[in-house]
């Protein structure tokens, strides 16, 4: 039923399509078989050659929120830019400058007694006016920062509909981070945290991200190097720069009658934008990644002084849905 994205492997299983097995067995092992809503709030970021032949160069991830009613795709400066955010340095030795990026919204068809979520390609392109941007990282409080926002079509995503109806939670589903979040819960160093990103290329379907754990692993009241970054303790890849970094916090479990399972209620909290690990020859060996406040997304939009709207197309390639 659903195809591969594209041609290229990594020699892993494909993750995110193929027939739905059977839900009954996904039920009776897991106790639900529903899509977690967070899982429809990010996006692989695809680098496409300057050639016109549009070949992946390089892949990151990102991110879905609304800021000033509207919504906004977001990931790292260094993901877009091919600039190191520290020194603005070419990062590709080759000199190559993303011109096109391609991110992936989402659709949704009810057709009873099926519910297809499907993954849009869109194709956003750096012009001149962006490329004069992006030569420099957006500066906050007076230092560069790795984190990069843009307003996108609301087209391009799926956002809560109090009309939409045909199956259950039907208007709740949303694209948009923020729609999922609860207030902001209390974190210190040693706080359990998740990275939603894509570390594998060869995704499929409907894209979900691959969740990956982790803690906090430096106060977050001091910051590092007089920026506003936090440590992260997890295994990642250099593909998931881009992840939001998520709080979750269990506020009750129950036994759910209706579907035969102890069921566990959490809220979710964005603490900021991954970056990457720790480059230095020293900084290495500890194996830390690290990530933006959250904060630094508001003040790089104050930074760009972007429009009502930003240009961008349907790419002629998506992903088929689940």
């Amino acid at each position: 039923m659903n195809q591969p994205h594209s041609a290229d492997s990594d020699g892993v299983l494909r993750y995110g399509g193929g027939d739905l097995p059977d839900p009954k067995s996904v039920r009776s092992t897991f106790g639900t078989a529903d899509l977690h809503p967070l899982s429809l709030c990010t996006t692989p970021i695809e680098l496409l050659s300057n050639d016109g032949a549009d070949a992946v160069i390089g892949r990151g991830t990102g991110f879905f929120v609304r800021r000033r009613g509207r919504p906004h795709l977001v990931t790292n400066y260094h993901v877009v830019s091919g600039r190191n955010p520290f020194n603005s340095e070419l990062i590709s030795p080759m000199g190559y400058l993303p011109k096109r990026i391609r991110y992936f919204g989402t659709s949704i068809v009810n057709e009873p007694p099926f519910v297809t979520i499907n993954r849009i390609g869109w194709i956003l392109e750096l012009d001149e006016q962006h490329q004069e941007m992006l030569s420099k990282p957006p500066v906050v409080d007076g230092v560069g920062v790795d984190v990069w926002a843009i307003p996108i079509q609301p087209a391009a995503l799926i956002e809560r509909d109090k009309s939409r109806s045909g199956f259950k939670g039907a208007s709740l589903v949303s694209s948009i981070l923020d729609d999922h979040l609860g207030p902001p819960v209390v974190s210190h160093a040693g706080s359990e945290c998740m990275l939603l990103g894509y570390p594998l290329s060869n995704y499929n379907g409907f894209f979900p991200p691959i969740w990956k754990r982790g803690s906090l692993a430096s106060e977050p009241l001091i910051g590092v190097d007089g920026r506003p970054i936090f440590l992260i303790d997890a295994s990642t890849t250099p593909s998931m720069s881009g992840s939001p970094v998520i709080r979750r916090v269990i506020t009750f479990a129950a036994d759910n009658r209706d579907i035969g399972a102890i069921q566990e209620f959490s809220s979710y909290s964005l603490l900021g934008v991954y970056a990457g690990r720790l480059q230095s020859a020293n900084m290495e060996r500890v194996n830390l990644g690290y990530a933006w406040r959250k904060a630094v997304i508001d003040a790089v939009l104050d930074h760009y002084k972007y429009g009502d709207w930003t240009p961008a197309h349907q790419a002629s390639n998506s992903g088929d849905g689940e």
